[in-house]
């Protein structure tokens, strides 16, 4: 349901209040007063009213109301002297009295009728129960509501998830109730649900995703940590769910794809088939996926993500090495790109893609900016950071990209490009005359069953570099068992433009491992 004012948007199923320039940041209880101002615009809210939907009926000041409205006014532009937007009636309450224009206001906030939406969205979707105070304190409740809605809220900025809302998923507030049971009275496909417990000086938070048509657990955690900062604690929390999580959902929805027939596969699902053969990084299994991404434009040609797959697998063409012409693929790479930027610019995967298309053109700059707009939108995305940090690398600022191949690598511990992350930041530790460190990195790297020909190729030129020859024939006889037509070209064609210390490092090694190093 999507509210419009002046200019203005209210999105209740996303929690989303976008202005003319994007988003706009608001606290949960924030957003919560103002949906609820403007669902019942046409009377005065009492206090009384916004204090038990808000805060459940635990006591609270009027001050603390009072600061609500004031941040309300201040997103949307009002103010307590001009009360455009929001309008105090003095001992009776706030009245929302803009204008809201145009058909899609109708509320929706019955459970049943978030469920009759579903049928519309072929992708995942995902209702968060309120999470259980088992404190025995019930002061604790306002805890466990926020770190419920902050989870809700997070989750809503995952485009390719449709995340139910806050006054839908409420309603189980208190009540028995199974997965299976929500999963069909709500049309979503997964539940998260957990519980809240405070013993002392110390905070327990349980959370478990649930595939709500088997009832199978899909992964659970448990955090506990010292009672400081409550609010510190609950953003910390969220966070450290919200990483967990997308993965999680990611790899099951792959799974359940590759359970259908080819021939029952709507857009959704060729895309996520797609993905699961992309992440392969194997030659064929390349070739399948563009096929599947291919299969759901031709699906749906409105479908952004799937054009950002085709964007994807085009560059692991150059990638793994087998593209006649890496700049007629940088070209078609980038069109499909751009065509999921034009049908969802938000979209942080093609941000990311379009910035990696860049990296193999030698458009290092391009590529700096993409990787930033992907984590505008997405701040988690471990392979957004990845390509920051290759971009930032490739500029020449190697100490300046190393934290984000951390970042990559704390974000990303199950990302099938893990190997990439830390072969990376292997590289720029021995750039950095840090030797050990890199070669710990690097080898790591070559171990990973994701990995392709560069982690074997990458160990090897850094054992070579290093001194350590014995070591460094070993890996190369590896790396052209993996890859006998292994050309040291490659490494410079596929990123162009190398700058000098990785060139020196690149050259010596691949020098003492016996290939012949071509002019760069």
């Amino acid at each position: 349901m999507i509210y419009r004012f002046d200019e203005f948007s209210l999105d209740t199923e996303r929690l989303e209040l976008r202005g003319t320039d994007g988003p706009v940041t608001l606290e949960p209880q924030v957003f919560s007063l103002l949906a609820i101002l403007i669902a019942q615009r046409d009377r005065v809210v009492s206090k009384d009213e916004l204090f038990e939907e808000i805060w459940q009926g635990r006591i609270v000041s009027d001050a603390t109301l009072n600061s609500r409205i004031n941040a309300a006014r201040s997103a949307v532009g009002d103010s307590g002297k001009a009360q455009a937007v929001i309008r105090t009636y003095p001992k009776r309450g706030f009245r929302f009295i803009a204008d809201v224009t145009g058909g899609e206001a109708e509320r929706q906030s019955s459970a049943a009728e978030a469920a009759a939406g579903a049928d519309l969205w072929a992708g995942p979707s995902i209702a968060v129960l309120p999470f259980l105070n088992i404190s025995g304190d019930d002061e604790q409740e306002y805890f466990s509501d926020g770190i419920t809605e902050d989870i809700i809220t997070a989750l809503a900025r995952f485009r390719w998830l449709r995340v139910i809302a806050r006054t839908s998923s409420f309603t189980y507030k208190g009540k028995a109730v199974t997965v299976m049971q929500v999963g069909q009275e709500l049309g979503v496909r997964y539940v998260l649900e957990g519980s809240v417990r405070k013993a002392g000086e110390r905070m327990r938070v349980t959370a478990q995703l649930i595939e709500t048509e088997s009832g199978g657990h899909i992964w659970a955690e448990r955090y506990d940590r010292k009672l400081a900062d409550i609010f510190a604690l609950q953003d910390e929390i969220t966070e450290t769910i919200l990483i967990a999580l997308e993965p999680r959902i990611d790899a099951a929805e792959r799974a359940r794809a590759r359970r259908k027939r080819p021939d029952d596969l709507n857009a959704w699902d060729a895309y996520q088939r797609g993905l699961w053969h992309f992440y392969r990084y194997l030659p064929d299994d390349n070739v399948t996926a563009k096929g599947l991404f291919e299969q759901a434009i031709a699906t749906d040609p409105t479908f952004a993500s799937a054009y950002a797959g085709l964007a994807a697998s085009l560059f692991w063409e150059i990638i793994l090495g087998y593209t006649e012409d890496q700049a007629a693929t940088v070209a078609a790479g980038m069109t499909a790109a751009r065509t999921s930027l034009r049908l969802d610019e938000e979209d942080p995967f093609a941000h990311l893609t379009l910035a990696r298309l860049a990296m193999a053109s030698g458009d290092y700059a391009l590529a700096l900016e993409e990787g930033n707009t992907a984590l505008a939108f997405d701040q988690c995305l471990a392979q957004a950071h990845f390509v920051r940090g290759q971009a930032t690398t490739m500029l020449g600022n190697t100490e300046q990209g190393l934290p984000d191949f951390g970042l990559a690598m704390n974000l990303g511990p199950q990302d099938p490009q893990l190997w990439g992350f830390e072969m990376w930041a292997g590289l720029s530790y021995l750039i950095l005359g840090q030797g050990d460190q890199g070669l710990t990195l690097l080898k790591r790297s070559s171990q990973r069953p994701t990995q392709t020909f560069w982690g074997e190729a990458l160990y090897a030129i850094g054992l070579a570099y290093q001194g350590q020859m014995a070591e460094a024939k070993e890996a190369k006889a590896r790396l052209l068992e993996a890859k006998p037509d292994f050309s040291p070209a490659a490494i410079f064609h596929t990123f162009p433009n190398t700058p000098a210390a990785m060139r020196r490092i690149l050259v010596e090694g691949l020098a003492k491992l016996g290939f012949e190093v071509p002019e760069v």
